[in-house]
């Protein structure tokens, strides 16, 4: 593609998506999915920044630690963006750690609290830690956790911190079935980009999912999670008498589903970060279209 003649909305959508905004934003709707599940009025509390400027923060991390001891993969084709945005991308790490910071201040000291241990797996995540000059470890390279810390942080940040900011009480069943079919959901769409990195992960060593199911079989079993993931929701929001949530998540999985097995789809720009990743900014549009719907009894 000439990128001289590359439309406007391309260039936007873009440049959302190189920035990490587009992720920050999904992590902001996911906390307000979250509200209309749990049955309250939408809010917006201080942690929904921390939320949002947490999740720039941490997907610049890695890219700043490699910016800083290996500046040379900014000649890869992939990290054409950034090379040549490097200053607009050292202006947003800065913007969001000001925007984090301040969030963070603001949330109160009990939430606070419950956001260290998440914090630090984040940070644990992105960046190794040292003693002297030797890297004693790195979690992303712990074989096979890697998806998991990434479906566990989303589901606790989109959910469970959602749930402990409100002033509402809830039903803890509840909770613990939203918290299953976040992390199942965000589990089946993460298999793909472990798809995606299967060779890089080789060279370094690292052992995933792909390795050890193949490319096939990986695809399978992200299909059979979200076919998991419909079928619990249907019965939780069945049981729950929110009727109104049972299509949205089936449409959910179904964009999902068509996402990950349609191979020219697979083809499209920014499929992994832009279409994979939307899928979670489509389940909470979905969600608020049929509570919309539900409101005014159609």
């Amino acid at each position: 593609m000439d990128r001289n003649k590359i439309s406007i909305p391309l260039k936007i959508i873009a440049f959302l998506i190189h920035s990490r905004i587009f992720i920050g934003c999904i992590a902001f709707m996911l906390c307000l999915q979250t509200q209309i599940q749990l049955g309250i009025p939408i809010q917006f509390r201080p942690y929904l920044g921390v939320v949002f400027f947490g999740a720039l923060l941490a997907y610049h991390l890695n890219h700043l630690k490699w910016i800083i001891q290996e500046k040379y993969l900014l000649n890869e084709h992939k990290y054409l963006w950034l090379r040549e945005h490097l200053s607009l991308f050292y202006v947003i790490c800065a913007l969001s750690f000001i925007g984090f910071l301040i969030s963070f201040l603001f949330v109160g000291f009990l939430l606070q609290i419950i956001l260290l241990p998440f914090l630090l797996i984040t940070l644990f995540y992105s960046l190794p830690v040292f003693s002297g000059r030797y890297i004693l470890f790195n979690l992303r390279e712990i074989p096979g956790i890697k998806i998991f810390l990434i479906s566990f942080v989303w589901t606790a940040i989109t959910v469970i911190l959602p749930v402990l900011a409100s002033d509402v009480e809830f039903k803890w069943h509840h909770v613990i079935w939203m918290c299953m079919e976040r992390f199942i959901f965000a589990f089946a769409i993460t298999l793909p980009f472990d798809i995606r990195d299967m060779e890089v992960d080789f060279q370094s060593g690292l052992k995933t999912i792909p390795h050890w199911l193949n490319k096939k079989n990986t695809i399978h079993l992200s299909n059979l999670l979200l076919l998991s993931f419909f079928l619990i929701c249907s019965v939780h929001y069945f049981f729950m008498q929110m009727y109104f949530l049972i299509p949205a998540y089936f449409l959910s999985a179904a964009s999902a589903f068509v996402f990950m097995n349609v191979e020219k789809i697979k083809r499209l720009p920014f499929y992994y970060e832009g279409i994979l990743d939307g899928s979670l900014l489509f389940q909470t549009l979905y969600v608020c279209i049929f509570a919309f719907l539900s409101s005014i009894n159609l």
